[in-house]
């Protein structure tokens, strides 16, 4: 009889080790997969990580291949190589919604929309990839934005 006790205090040990670790171990693996997140993500963001030279360099990169791929000229030089010289009275701007004088600095791109140099520069600098009128690659390349087919209405708005 004295084994029995013993015996079933043994199972019951063993029960209770079995219960801890069950709960003990996720627990853990919980705290250590939070740690590694919150060093991963979040302590980077908070602490600035990237500088601000490494910023200026990346946005001086970004206009350089701007500049490469849609060059700035002049708005009455472009124009005359376009053969278009009666343009530019009613020529916008469609960032600044500003009219475009034939000294006027343009980029122009190569879906053939035109933009002051100054407000396209802008526009591109704040990580915009593509043209404010077609939504067309500013630089070629760039991954295109997919345009989705309309979408029928659903069958119960249709009378």
């Amino acid at each position: 009889m004295g084994t029995n006790t013993t015996g079933q205090a043994s199972v019951d040990q063993r029960k209770e080790s079995t219960t801890a670790i069950a709960v003990v171990l996720p627990s853990i693996f919980a705290i250590v997969l939070l740690m590694i997140l919150a060093i991963a993500f979040v302590l980077p963001r908070l602490s600035g990580r990237e500088s601000e030279a490494s910023k200026a360099e990346r946005t001086k990169r970004r206009m350089a291949r701007l500049e490469e791929h849609a060059r700035a000229q002049h708005f009455g030089d472009w124009s005359a190589q376009q053969g278009l010289a009666s343009i530019g009275a009613d020529t916008v701007c469609v960032i600044c919604l500003d009219e475009i004088d034939l000294d006027a600095q343009i980029r122009p791109l190569r879906c053939c929309h035109i933009f002051h140099q100054t407000c396209l520069d802008d526009w591109y600098g704040r990580l915009n990839e593509y043209c404010p009128l077609c939504h067309r690659a500013i630089i070629p390349g760039t991954k295109e934005m997919v345009k989705k087919a309309p979408q029928p209405p659903p069958v119960a708005f249709l009378v």
